[in-house]
């Protein structure tokens, strides 16, 4: 009797001990949708990091996109200090072409209005695929703030 309740102790601990690394610095996150394509497919299976220190351009993360009620994965495309601009229906990112634009009417007003600086504590999140990706060009996303970053997606 002694022995059985000594195993289960000791998977009570892994258990716990898994749960508190799957909410404080690691967890198991499957990506829906196809707005990461080629990079990531759809029911992928990739790791993230949930305390990844800074964030950098070219970073996949989790951001809790609040209009959507939901987390998306993206890649930081721009960081603080960035310079954005539409031309010819083109995104420009620091005067480099980056992405086409959606219809002027879904766009964020920044995007509009002339050159935009990417403000302290925000970023520009792009999906890879860029036909099929609701993303900061539009504006029921928008630039996403640093507090709703989950973390960083491990390569």
């Amino acid at each position: 009797m002694r022995k059985n309740a000594s195993y289960i102790l000791v998977l009570a601990a892994v258990v716990l001990l898994a749960m508190l690394v799957s909410i404080f610095k690691w967890q198991l996150l499957l990506i829906h949708g196809d707005s990461m394509t080629p990079t990531y497919r759809s029911f992928s299976l990739v790791l993230l990091d949930k305390q990844p220190g800074a964030y950098s351009r070219g970073d996949v993360v989790l951001y809790r996109c609040e209009s959507l009620d939901r987390g998306i994965v993206k890649r930081i495309a721009a960081v603080p200090g960035d310079r954005l601009r539409a031309e010819d229906g083109t995104l420009l990112i620091n005067d480099e072409p980056t992405a086409p634009l959606p219809a002027e009417s879904v766009c964020p007003e920044y995007l509009t209005a002339g050159e935009f600086t990417v403000p302290e504590g925000c970023f520009f999140l792009l999906g890879d695929n860029l036909e099929h990706s609701i993303d900061s060009r539009y504006a029921q996303i928008g630039l996403a703030e640093e507090r709703g970053m989950v973390g960083k997606v491990l390569t």
